[in-house]
């Protein structure tokens, strides 16, 4: 990271910003150039989860290569008076697949389902449930960066 003073590595900076933010951008490797979507997910037990269909592009760039790449954001404006942006953000890295697990799949959609306030069926019917994937993404690596009002980093051009 070029502005090293921006970088930020807590957990708990980390852990607002996954509770907080509403979408996710992941990010595949699809042959010349990436495929990102973005996506509602959630944190859970150190992994990101999402819903999807159990078919589709994402899952044709998953099926070739499960080296994923993903991002949030908090707090984006611009400043004008001091020509910046202000922003709260991770970026990172990780492995995905798709679960499997039924259990698993039932408690991370009923996780989603609290976090977006849903007011979905729970538990999720076992139909419902056959017809919903879901992809984890084992973080690898992520990064923290911040330019808000309570940062103290000054702009420096």
């Amino acid at each position: 990271m070029r502005r090293k003073e921006r970088e930020v590595s807590e957990p708990l900076f980390f852990q607002e910003l996954f509770r907080k933010c509403e979408v996710l951008v992941l990010s595949f490797h699809d042959g010349e150039f990436p495929y990102a979507v973005p996506l509602s997910f959630v944190e859970c037990e150190g992994a990101l989860y999402m819903h999807c269909a159990l078919e589709g592009h994402k899952l044709d760039c998953l099926a070739k290569d499960p080296h994923v790449h993903f991002s949030i954001y908090d707090s984006i404006c611009v400043d004008r008076k001091e020509a910046t942006v202000r922003y709260r953000s991770v970026s990172g890295t990780g492995f995905a697949s798709l679960v499997d697990d039924a259990e698993l799949k039932r408690r991370t959609l009923a996780a989603l389902a609290a976090k977006y306030e849903s007011e979905c069926t729970l538990p999720v019917p076992d139909g419902m449930l056959a017809a919903t994937g879901v992809i984890r993404v084992d973080i690898h690596s992520m990064t923290g960066k911040r330019n808000d009002v309570d940062s103290p980093v000054p702009f420096h051009p």
